[in-house]
């Protein structure tokens, strides 16, 4: 006698099917580890580890990928001709109205199944039923053969009050999953209207007019430059399109209008500056010291030195530009940047001599640091005086200050934009290179150089100079008989 004559035919039944539900009626496995709401199953013939396997599995089960969190699992890894049938049965429903009844679940294989796993539909229109014996097989048998997701849709009879899937392994099987199940009234030519609606920014599927139990598949991208900020549906917000540049969403099956609501916005990035003491730069990024600057877009950075500062470095993204720069521009901003811009103190040449009859000193070259004091120290040799001095703003204009100096005791204070003579007489007769001066009298102050300071004391034979904004000076005496000249 076959093998299959020595086990015994049993059914196993968890609970007879009481529940009724209203079409149309949702179920994905997820409530609980076990059937719930009147789903039944029915093992033939059972062995421990059919019962082990078969039923509510979790979402990371064996080897597999399925729905989070459960799935049901028809599984009995015997290896027998005929197998062991497994049925999988729904509670009650009625369906008043609808032309047909639609059933609709995804299904799989176990990743790394070999083979195709059979199934086929059913239903019955009895009120009740006793074993599967009872159902009506609507189609041919059908297969499993993908590990990955696949949707099944049949329209079985409107008359239909309970489906049944069937698992029927015919040899060497391992395994099938299903999950998603929907039960719903299918009417001929119903149809809903899916309204979408986007700002600038991207583009997404159009609105569109869906047969009642078709899908429908929103698509959205944005532009260049653009994000996706919220996706809507049905005023509730899909939380996983936030910040993406693109993003679908699947309506399976569409049961009645829905609106989507699509949000873009642009993406920005941060320019980050640090403004050294000193100076200022502009735009400094406010409170924040952050400029925000639109994906794609150029942005210009202008540095300026107080009175007597220059700017010293000019740092980007941790390299170096250089200090003798006045701006620097952020070409094609497609990502945060850092700018930092540092100020020192200008550096000045003051060239000193003096010609046969007296000394000046220091003579040379003598470098000062901008803001600060220098003190030149003119002595006359016996015998001798000032006549007058000269002084060369080498890279601007010439300003020669004439006229005998009759007192060592007499003060020249030039001073802009007031430069007057500590005693003013008349006013100058202006020359090519600059204005001729006799001592006691007016400099207009147009002939100086803007931010000029410069003070000279004759008083004791000393002269002391501050310079402010300017680069490099020469101060000269002229000798005249029993004369000193410094030049």
């Amino acid at each position: 006698m076959k093998k299959i004559y020595f086990l015994l035919l049993l059914f196993w039944i968890q609970g007879l099917a009481l529940a009724q539900v209203s079409l149309p009626y949702a179920y994905n496995f997820d409530g609980a580890n076990t059937l719930t709401e009147g789903w039944q199953s029915v093992i033939e013939s059972p062995t421990s580890l059919t019962l082990q396997l078969t039923g509510v599995v979790p979402a990371d089960y064996g080897a597999s990928v399925y729905s989070t969190p459960n799935s049901w699992s028809f599984c009995t890894y015997a290896q027998m001709s005929g197998g062991y049938n497994q049925y999988l049965i729904s509670p009650r429903f009625t369906n008043a109205t609808a032309d047909s009844v639609q059933l609709r679940f995804k299904y799989c294989t176990g990743i790394g199944d070999w083979q195709a796993e059979p199934f086929r539909i059913g239903y019955t229109s009895a009120a009740s039923y006793s074993s599967p014996a009872d159902f009506t097989w609507w189609t041919d048998t059908l297969y499993a053969d993908s590990d990955s997701w696949q949707s099944l849709s049949v329209n079985l009879p409107a008359d239909a009050q309970y489906v049944i899937i069937h698992y029927c392994p015919d040899g060497t099987y391992l395994g099938m999953f299903i999950d998603d199940i929907l039960i719903r009234p299918n009417t001929i030519g119903l149809e809903h209207t899916i309204y979408v609606s986007a700002n600038a920014g991207g583009t997404v599927t159009p609105s569109a007019s869906v047969s009642e139990g078709d899908d429908y598949l929103l698509t959205v991208t944005a532009d260049p430059g653009y994000y996706i900020q919220s996706v809507m549906l049905d005023g509730q917000e899909l939380s996983a399109a936030a910040f993406q540049t693109s993003f679908s969403y699947l309506i399976s099956p569409v049961l009645g209008d829905h609106t989507f609501s699509v949000t873009f916005i642009g993406i920005q990035y941060s320019i980050f500056v640090t403004v050294g003491q000193h100076g200022s730069v502009t735009p400094d990024g406010g409170p924040f010291s952050q400029v925000i600057v639109p994906w794609g877009h150029d942005t210009t950075f202008f540095f300026t030195g107080d009175p007597g500062y220059h700017v010293e470095d000019v740092v980007v993204d941790n390299y170096w530009h250089g200090g003798s720069i006045s701006s620097y521009t952020f070409t094609n901003v497609v990502d945060n940047h850092t700018i930092r811009v540092t100020f020192a103190v200008d550096d000045y040449v003051i060239t000193a001599s003096a010609g046969v009859g007296g000394t000046i000193s220091p003579s040379g070259e003598v470098g000062v640091a901008g803001l600060t004091n220098q003190s030149f120290t003119i002595t006359p040799n016996q015998g001798y005086l000032i006549l007058c001095m000269l002084m060369v703003l080498l890279h601007r204009e010439l300003i020669p200050l004439a006229g005998p100096i009759l007192s060592t005791m007499c003060r020249l204070l030039i001073r802009y934009p007031q430069c007057l003579c500590a005693s003013s007489m008349r006013s100058p007769s202006p020359t090519q290179w600059g204005v001729r001066l006799p001592l006691r009298a007016a400099i207009p102050s147009t002939k100086l150089p803007a931010a000029f300071i410069m003070m000279i004391s004759l008083n004791s034979a000393s002269c002391r100079m501050k310079a402010i904004n300017c680069l490099t000076y020469k101060l000269m005496v002229f000798q005249s008989v029993r004369k000193i000249r410094i030049s």
